[in-house]
């Protein structure tokens, strides 16, 4: 079924339903939209039945009270009233939702797996794009959107990388790093409506990305994700994944964290490698090689490599590590070293 993500990541009108000044989720996403949506607060409406004013604005009883319609809804409650809100933001025309609340599938209780197939069934039948339920929420570093549930830092230009990741603590970790520039951030969740593999299409189709960094635990959807992964080979838009599920260890966790299968090892490190995807082992790693790819203007046409390093110690390990890494780093021509000792000392090497 093809959802609009355009109003999941791009919206006009935005409700935010369990808005308030507290430090919770609900909260940090309400203060986020004070402090940086302010050229569109007309077009953000706060609902917490509780309160009368929130940051000096106007706050709903219910959606029902909301005078126009919505593109998104993000939902900050608590799981029982996450059904009941959508029903109404689905009246207003809502064709996006962020959904916070976790206690659905991830649970394996049989009244919490119907819970999301409710959730489901109801998106599905008006087309609504989802995120989450279980997820952290999402930030638009392009447009200045942040329905986000804990906080970060904002940065004055966005990036270049999209991050798409099964874990909303990863998204956090990512964002502590001062190295990196991103152009969206986007917790999945449970992702069962609108998958992780969707949201890897959205980037691999976004001008503003150029480079797609992703923490899967297993796909929902491995025919789509084939297909996102052969149209960013054809565009030549790098994606860089880490994969958990090597071991058996992890794949029972990946089921308890998000409900997700992972599925063979193997598998997806055939697939990963039939389409040119970088396969990273850690966090840090995964950082690392995005910053790297982020800075090129288009990807090298071959295995040919010059370092420019501080020392003659640096350089030495440098070309180890190329060695180790399979990556080529060729002598010099003889013109290309008469270019170079003209404006170098006589002790470079």
């Amino acid at each position: 079924m093809i959802m609009n993500l355009q109003k999941l990541f791009k919206p006009k009108r935005v409700a935010i339903v369990g808005a308030s000044e507290s430090d919770s989720m609900g909260g940090k996403t309400t203060r986020r939209f004070v402090e940086s949506f302010q050229s569109h607060m007309d077009d953000v409406y706060f609902i917490n039945p509780k309160s009368k004013m929130l940051f000096g604005r106007i706050c709903y009883g219910s959606l029902n009270e909301i005078p126009t319609s919505i593109d998104l809804v993000v939902i900050a409650t608590n799981k029982t009233l996450v059904e009941e809100n959508l029903r109404i933001a689905i009246e207003k025309g809502v064709k996006g939702a962020v959904i916070y609340a976790s206690g659905y599938s991830e649970t394996g209780h049989p009244e919490d797996v119907a819970a999301e197939k409710r959730l489901i069934d109801m998106c599905r039948e008006h087309q609504v794009a989802v995120l989450g339920p279980n997820c952290a929420g999402y930030i638009n570093f392009v447009d200045h959107i942040f329905p986000f549930g804990f906080n970060f830092n904002e940065r004055e230009i966005p990036g270049r990388v999209g991050v798409v990741s099964q874990s909303g603590q990863i998204c956090t970790s990512l964002l502590i790093s001062p190295k990196s520039e991103f152009s969206y951030l986007i917790s999945s969740g449970n992702s069962k409506v609108t998958t992780i593999e969707d949201f890897m299409e959205f980037m691999v189709d976004d001008a503003s990305t150029q480079v797609i960094a992703a923490y899967m635990e297993g796909s929902q959807n491995p025919d789509k994700l084939i297909q996102v992964l052969a149209t960013a080979a054809q565009k030549q838009k790098p994606i860089v994944l880490l994969k958990s599920g090597r071991s058996e260890q992890a794949a029972m966790v990946a089921a308890s964290h998000t409900g997700s299968m992972t599925g063979s090892d193997a598998t997806f490190e055939a697939i990963f490698q039939k389409f040119g995807v970088v396969r990273a082992d850690d966090i840090e790693e995964l950082l690392s090689i995005c910053n790297a790819l982020a800075l090129f203007p288009t990807l090298p046409k071959r295995n040919a490599v010059a370092l420019v390093c501080g020392s003659g110690g640096e350089s030495a390990i440098s070309a180890d590590l190329c060695k180790l890494s399979g990556i080529n780093c060729p002598d010099f021509s003889q013109d290309t070293k008469k270019a170079l000792a003209s404006i170098l000392p006589d002790y470079a090497t």
